[in-house]
This record gives structure tokens, C-alpha cells and sequence, in this order.
């Protein structure tokens, strides 16, 4: 096997992932900033270090979502972007809602 032939397979494989993770990125990065234009933070801080494993930890859960819905690569950017805006609070709020809607019924 050639190694241009190896670097296409390598790249094939690392892109979704990078994409997903990117997509996660982008999602946290958009909460941050309304936190950072409601004045409650600094956009530049060491807190900023810690969104990068939760948009890491995000992108993962939202690609097991969007695989279990049987999305496309837009499908699953789009979820992965959703989810890490969200992010663990706000996931846990609406499956509370969710949850408590469908014990009521």
C-alpha cells in the first residue's frame, strides 16, 4: 500500500470525527458567548479551557444520538452542535421535563 493510498484511508477515517468534535466546538463557543454578552464572564479566561473536554464529551453523546436516529453527516452536525449549545445542564432539564410530561399521561 502506498502511502499516499494510507494518509487518504487515515484521513477518511479521522474527518467525521473531526467534524462532529468541530460542530461541538462551535456549539459551546455560541453559549459562551451569550454568557460573555450577558456579562457574566470574560470571553478570554481559563474557563475556556474547560469547554473544549465538554465539547469533546458532548460531540460523543451526540453522535451516539444521532446514529441512534439514523441521520446523515448534517443530521449529526446539527445534533452535535445542539447538544454541546445545550450542554449537561441543559440536557438534564428537558429530559426532567420529558420525563415528568410522560408520567403525567
Amino acid at each position: 500500500m502506498d502511502w499516499r493510498d494510507q494518509l487518504a484511508a487515515w484521513v477518511s477515517s479521522v474527518w467525521p470525527w473531526g467534524s462532529i468534535f468541530g460542530a461541538s466546538f462551535v456549539g459551546r463557543v455560541m453559549y459562551r458567548a451569550g454568557i460573555c454578552r450577558r456579562g457574566d464572564r470574560r470571553f478570554w479566561s481559563w474557563s475556556l479551557a474547560w469547554e473544549l473536554p465538554l465539547a469533546v464529551g458532548m460531540g460523543i453523546i451526540a453522535a451516539g444520538m444521532a446514529e441512534f436516529l439514523d441521520l446523515g453527516i448534517r443530521g449529526t452536525l446539527a445534533v452535535s452542535t445542539a447538544v454541546a449549545y445545550l450542554g449537561p445542564r441543559g440536557i438534564e432539564a428537558y429530559l426532567e421535563r420529558f420525563l415528568e410530561k410522560r408520567a403525567r399521561q
